[in-house]
């Protein structure tokens, strides 16, 4: 009989503790306080928001959100989440594009430290990174690297320039400038 009694005891504490936890959680709160830590962080559903948009970017998976979290709180601080998802659009098109020659992909930790000015639309990321300096700001008519008047050779050179040297993507350049030259020349 006693037995019984500290089991129900024991449930109906469990309930209570599970109905307190419930109704804490549903306040929005992150982190609960124990004797040790008396800092309460409100939740603010907007990292997760940008957490789940790099995840379904694809460029590095992370296991939780843990890690990047108070990254995460302090790029809100400063942008607004379109503005982070943005960036965020940005630096996977010039990671996955043949145009541009920036290919290093960082965590969102990192990203959101080191790369989020950068591949900020304001900071113009597209003509930043363009592995063909000048093309967007010459507005003519020119022809362009999948052009017939394009060798074979610049053609497969372009083609790996992601996979290209320092040395190799500096000829491309000089190249493509040239290129560039003879067409505005020529019209």
């Amino acid at each position: 009989m006693k037995n019984q009694n500290k089991i129900k005891k024991i449930l109906a504490d469990s309930r209570a503790a599970s109905d307190e936890l419930n109704r804490v959680l549903s306040l929005g709160v992150v982190k609960i306080t124990t004797e040790l830590d008396h800092d309460v962080i409100p939740w603010n559903p907007d990292i997760s928001r940008v957490f789940d948009y790099w995840q379904k970017a694809g460029i590095i998976k992370h296991r939780t959100i843990e890690k990047v979290e108070s990254k995460i709180r302090a790029a809100l601080k400063v942008y607004p989440v379109d503005e982070i998802t943005e960036a965020i659009d940005n630096y996977k098109k010039v990671l996955d594009s043949n145009e541009h020659f920036f290919n290093y992909r960082w965590g969102l930790g990192d990203f959101l430290v080191r790369g989020l000015e950068k591949f900020h639309t304001e900071n113009d990321p597209f003509s930043n990174y363009s592995a063909f300096p000048g093309k967007n700001k010459i507005q003519t008519n020119t022809t362009t690297e999948s052009d017939s008047s394009a060798s074979p050779e610049f053609k497969e050179k372009w083609a790996n320039w992601k996979k290209s040297t320092p040395d190799e993507r500096k000829i491309l350049e000089m190249e493509w400038r040239k290129k560039l030259e003879r067409d505005v020349e020529s019209n």
